[in-house]
């Protein structure tokens, strides 16, 4: 994926360079200061593989959304990338599901860490309000993506992933202030309540 990623930057570079960064200040300000902490924490206390470490967060957290800032691509075709990046979840997913868990009872899915198919099936669920607004005809089967994606978070045994889930969820109620969000926040935090005694076990 790094491959076509970087394939897709160099095709995208003559437009990338007359664009202009109009990114919020607060996100500007979280950036720097990501970057000052993860220097200052290799400077106090290095360690191998921290540098990778560093420039895969800024590569995620900085690099990409000012390049999707400065690309500044249409309605139409956000829907398309946030689409793709849904299916690819699902399709992850059920990878992980045919190959069956690890020996450590975690599934990979197509990713190389348990903890990065928690990751990126919480991302999908974040994408799904966003792809619901803009299409509404498509509910039954995002809500099939939501659902697989969710199995996706278990399954990967990734407890900041089920957090991240209930906390995603109660954002959600606070933004829509509607009574199907407020019953979504109340299920994903029930899942959390019933799921502790395993999340806290000395084997979990």
């Amino acid at each position: 994926s790094d491959v076509f990623i970087v394939v897709g930057l160099v095709m995208l570079l003559p437009r990338l360079l007359r664009g202009r960064v109009a990114a919020s200040p607060v996100y500007l300000l979280g950036a720097m200061t990501l970057l000052f902490i993860a220097l200052l924490s290799f400077v106090l206390i290095p360690q191998a593989g921290q540098v990778q470490a560093g420039f895969g967060i800024v590569y995620a957290l900085i690099v990409m959304p000012l390049a999707i800032v400065l690309w500044r691509p249409s309605g139409r075709r956000i829907t398309l990338l946030a689409s793709s990046y849904v299916l690819g979840t699902c399709v992850s997913v059920l990878y992980g599901v045919i190959n069956g868990p690890g020996p450590d009872g975690r599934n990979l899915g197509l990713t190389f860490h348990p903890n990065g198919l928690g990751h990126t099936a919480l991302m999908s669920i974040a994408l799904l309000p966003y792809l619901a607004a803009v299409r509404p005809s498509a509910r039954l089967l995002l809500a099939l993506a939501g659902a697989i994606s969710a199995y996706g978070i278990w399954i990967s045994g990734s407890r900041g992933s089920l957090i991240g889930l209930v906390l995603t969820a109660l954002v959600y109620v606070l933004i829509e202030r509607s009574a199907t969000a407020a019953l979504f926040a109340w299920g994903g935090a029930t899942v959390l309540v019933l799921a502790w005694p395993r999340l806290s076990s000395e084997n979990s």
